[in-house]
């Protein structure tokens, strides 16, 4: 386990170090992500290919009139098929989950931009309010309206209540 996992962090929106812990940890999700998707479809294809095999073998006792082979077949045909289609379901999830990290990936890169624009905003607002206090205004309603873009942005990369919650998929799957 990386030392920086149990690190206590600062806060994400204005500390660069905080921001670089954050983009470890999703990047280091992001690629355990993929090894855990990619063994899923792989899988996925075992399955598949196992039931065209038993498939193969109910046709063949079908043919030898031998029903009961061929019904033994076909019920491990059916589970094999539903166990498949749970593994999908499973990896389409976890595919969306995928898409969000790579997404909050993106948004924490964009809030490492917008911390240094407030700074230049409220540089330029001080200098001009003297002698253009119409044009400090809009730069104050500006960086209001980015601090408010900010905190949709940090809503939206904050876990939820249920993401906190014990989770229901055990952590070595």
């Amino acid at each position: 386990m990386p030392a920086f996992e149990n690190a206590p962090m600062g806060d994400p929106f204005m500390d660069e170090e905080a921001r670089e812990k954050v983009r470890l940890r999703l990047e280091q999700s992001l690629s355990q992500l993929n090894a855990q998707i990619a063994k899923l479809r792989s899988k996925h294809q075992e399955l598949l290919n196992r039931s065209k095999e038993y498939f193969e073998q109910v046709v063949e006792a079908m043919m030898a009139g031998d029903e009961a082979r061929a019904s033994i077949y076909a019920e491990e045909i059916a589970e094999i098929r539903r166990l498949a289609n749970m593994i999908s379901k499973t990896e389409l999830t976890l595919e969306q989950v995928k898409l969000r990290l790579e997404t909050i990936l993106e948004v924490s890169d964009l809030i490492g931009l917008i911390v240094p624009l407030l700074s230049l905003i409220a540089e330029a607002e001080d200098e001009i309010a003297g002698v253009a206090p119409e044009a400090a205004n809009s730069l104050h309603e500006l960086a209001s309206y980015i601090e408010g873009f900010s905190g949709i942005c940090l809503l939206y990369t904050s876990p939820s209540p249920r993401d906190l919650s014990t989770s229901r998929m055990p952590s070595s799957a």
